[in-house]
């Protein structure tokens, strides 16, 4: 579409949510959200992309359909394992033909909310995924990366994703690789939040990730040259439990809700995108392709 018939973009651009059937949609919209990119789970593998929701609710989408990890890495949970360029050709041939607008890769595990300053195992080496960018980009995509830890997120920037997924354990010198290379940053920082929440976490390790987090924080007020996208949700959106679920029925965020939620982003350091702004049309033109409307 040219960029000059692109309609006037209002409300929320969410970088990062996890759709897990049709009625995700509808939350995403009851939040104020008008555009977002779906980072994919793994029953679309089995049942498809849910493309049908997306109109209805008025709402562009990117959907990375489901995300790629290593045989006996880590996610299982959002994907599909692969191992080898056959195995990278063909699947993401079968993300594109399901109509994927982005490819999700798992560049290493998540963290540890048992052991302190630790990640889980998991993700391609630096290699792989520049074998994996290749591949999406020969077939017309780009390619976002869970990446945790200083060399996966060093290996991800190198290997040439559009955008980096959570990024904990960020440093100073994983910031400058990925400005360097132009790639974009979705810091999360709710969703690990939300995880240590749980009563199977010890006391410790919930004290352990809120260092963490403030250390993140930390990272993205130093973001110099780096372009931060915003996860305004970053969870799950089902029918059976997700953040804008409650009681079995969607929550309708007020007006106030929203306005509150714009105020109190730390620092201003996420974005919020509304209007016509170069914000919104660099996320549907420039970032991602594919987009839905």
């Amino acid at each position: 579409m040219p960029h000059h018939s692109l309609p006037p973009i209002t409300g929320f651009v969410d970088a990062h949510v996890h759709i897990r059937d049709v009625l995700g949609f509808g939350c995403a919209a009851a939040a104020g959200i008008t555009v977002l990119r779906d980072a994919g789970n793994r029953e679309n593998a089995h049942r498809g992309i849910p493309f049908d929701a997306v109109a209805h609710h008025g709402l562009r989408v990117v959907s990375s359909g489901w995300a790629l990890f290593k045989k006996g890495g880590y996610g299982s949970a959002f994907g599909i394992p692969v191992e080898g360029r056959n195995d990278f050709h063909d699947e993401i041939s079968r993300l594109k033909a399901a109509g994927a607008g982005i490819i999700k890769v798992m560049a290493s595990g998540m963290v540890s909310l048992k052991k302190r300053e630790t990640i889980t195992p998991g993700g391609f080496d630096k290699d792989e995924l520049a074998a994996l960018v290749q591949e999406a980009r020969n077939q017309g995509l780009e390619v976002m990366a869970h990446a945790n830890g200083e060399q996966a997120i060093i290996n991800s920037a190198e290997a040439g994703v559009r955008s980096l997924e959570h990024g904990f354990f960020m440093t100073a010198r994983a910031l400058d690789a990925l400005a360097k290379r132009g790639a974009s940053w979705t810091p999360t920082v709710g969703a690990l939040a939300r995880a240590a929440d749980s009563g199977d976490v010890s006391k410790e390790m919930k004290t352990a990730v809120k260092e963490l987090i403030r250390s993140h924080l930390a990272m993205i007020r130093r973001r110099d040259g780096l372009r931060i996208t915003r996860s305004r949700l970053s969870g799950s959106l089902s029918s059976g439990a997700g953040i804008l679920r409650r009681g079995g029925a969607c929550a309708r965020r007020s007006a106030e809700d929203r306005r509150r939620e714009r105020c109190e982003a730390p620092g201003n350091i996420t974005n919020r995108v509304t209007g016509q702004g170069s914000r919104a049309r660099e996320f549907l033109l420039g970032s991602f392709r594919g987009v839905v409307a």
